[in-house]
C-alpha cells in the first residue's frame, strides 16, 4: 500500500466535505488544521464573558512542580486546573494533567468531539 502524504490526505478530507463546509461556501482550506484552529479561536473569543478569570501571585505559581517542567503559563494553568475544565492544543500539557486525573480537552478532543467519534 503506497504511504499517504498530507496533502493528499488534506484533498480526500476536501473532497469528501463531510461537514459541508465547502458545498455552502466556504474556502477549500476549510478543513487545515491552522483553519480550524483559527476558527475555534474567533468562537472562543467570543465566549469570554461566560468565563470566570483566576489571579495568584506568580511567586505561588512558581512553587508548582509543574514550573520547572513546563514554565510559568503552563504552570498556571496547571495551579487552577483543580478549579476549571483545561482546553489546550498542548499535547504534552494535557497528558500531563490527564495522568494526575484532571480534566482537560485538547484541540485533539475537541476535533473527535465535534465528529461524533
Amino acid at each position: 500500500m503506497p504511504k499517504l502524504d498530507i496533502e493528499s490526505v488534506q484533498d480526500l478530507v476536501r473532497a469528501a466535505d463531510i461537514e459541508g463546509f465547502i458545498a455552502d461556501g466556504d474556502p477549500a482550506d476549510e478543513y487545515d488544521p491552522e483553519h480550524i484552529k483559527q476558527s475555534w479561536a474567533v468562537h472562543f473569543a467570543n465566549q469570554t464573558n461566560l468565563l470566570m478569570e483566576m489571579f495568584d501571585p506568580t511567586t505561588e505559581i512558581m512553587k508548582e512542580p509543574s514550573f520547572s517542567l513546563f514554565g510559568l503559563t503552563d504552570a498556571a494553568i496547571h495551579h487552577f486546573s483543580l478549579e476549571t475544565l483545561v482546553i489546550t492544543e498542548d499535547f504534552r500539557l494535557s497528558g500531563f494533567l490527564r495522568h494526575q486525573g484532571i480534566d482537560v480537552l485538547n484541540f485533539r478532543d475537541v476535533i473527535a468531539i465535534s465528529h461524533g467519534s
